[in-house]
């Protein structure tokens, strides 16, 4: 379910609570989107239907309690963040997905019509890099609550 909105280009969003160790966390945001892939479809402007190499995110607003937020994922060590602008330029697309209104998808590899070829595990980890590239370094989630044993 898409709501038809946009994120502003300065709206901050928590991209993806993840593993610290980045090989790790491009090779998760890789699967979660051919999961997504292999799931659901999104109408493109033109009303064409495209596959949804989807990877969930959440916006931190003005005001947003990150306390509250970061509990959703306290069994990442690390989070990520950028702007939807950032993401933009790096030619992501940013979807309101879902009631929550805080919930956003970036798709990965835009433009990817339904009944082409899904695309390769490698293609997604390079598009995966380049989300965390545009995201920068991770930073530490204070809500994590794992121990030694999941970092």
């Amino acid at each position: 379910m898409l709501r038809d909105e946009a994120a502003a280009d300065d709206l901050t969003v928590l991209l993806r609570a993840t593993q610290a160790d980045r090989e790790l966390a491009a090779t998760q945001i890789a699967e979660d989107a051919l999961v997504s892939a292999e799931t659901y479809l999104v109408l493109t402007a033109s009303g064409a239907q495209a596959v949804l190499y989807g990877v969930s995110m959440y916006a931190r607003r003005a005001g947003t309690d990150m306390t509250k937020l970061l509990r959703r994922f306290r069994f990442a060590p690390v989070y990520v963040e950028a702007t939807a602008g950032t993401l933009r330029q790096q030619g992501f697309e940013i979807l309101a997905a879902g009631a929550d209104p805080d919930h956003y998808e970036v798709q990965l590899l835009p433009g990817r019509l339904v009944g082409s070829p899904l695309a390769s595990i490698p293609e997604l980890w390079d598009a995966a890099r380049r989300l965390l590239d545009a995201a920068g370094r991770p930073i530490i989630n204070p809500a994590y609550a794992g121990g030694e044993e999941h970092r």
